[in-house]
């Protein structure tokens, strides 16, 4: 993630894939951007951690469209990592897109799919990353992410009655 400015002054925010801080900074300067701070992803994450928020994690529905989105093209035959390079260039909201980065980043090194989840467990509850860690171990991926998905839907729905009659009774 980082912080520049262009050659007008305007302040440009943003999120680049790339193996180090260095070379996220040579990519923004030929870009013609100016970088004030570069941060790795696992990084700021961790730190975020470390801070008071009101709003922890992901919401529910962000989860399930992700989910689904992953299941869908783990589905297809697409191979892990475009997939979530893929998931993570759909999303509008800069959390959620980091932190898939940081998953992809994750499953690069040649690491699970599962240990990538384990690295943000506020945005990953930890049914979510056990039942994906045992899809990995039975081979079934995709048909978990499937089945996570209709249940992470279906948790937001339940929610939503919940929420809506607590509020109109």
């Amino acid at each position: 993630q980082y912080v520049a400015y262009d050659d007008n002054g305007k302040e440009r925010k943003g999120v680049l894939e790339g193996d180090t801080p260095r070379q996220i900074r040579a990519l923004l300067r030929e870009r013609e951007l100016h970088p004030i701070e570069v941060t790795e992803v696992e990084e700021r994450e961790r730190k975020r951690r470390k801070r008071f928020a009101l709003r922890r994690g992901v919401s529910a529905l962000d989860l399930a469209l992700l989910t689904r989105q992953l299941a869908t093209l783990t589905r297809a035959g697409l191979p892990l990592e475009e997939a979530l390079q893929a998931v993570s260039e759909q999303t509008e909201r800069p959390r959620l897109k980091s932190i898939m980065l940081g998953v992809r980043a994750k499953v690069l090194e040649g690491h699970t799919l599962a240990a990538g989840l384990d690295d943000f467990p506020q945005a990953f509850p930890k049914i979510y990353r056990a039942t994906v860690a045992a899809g990995e171990q039975a081979g079934k991926l995709d048909a978990v992410l499937e089945r996570l998905a209709e249940y992470t839907e279906s948790r937001h729905g339940l929610r939503q009655k919940v929420s809506h009659a607590l509020i109109y009774p």
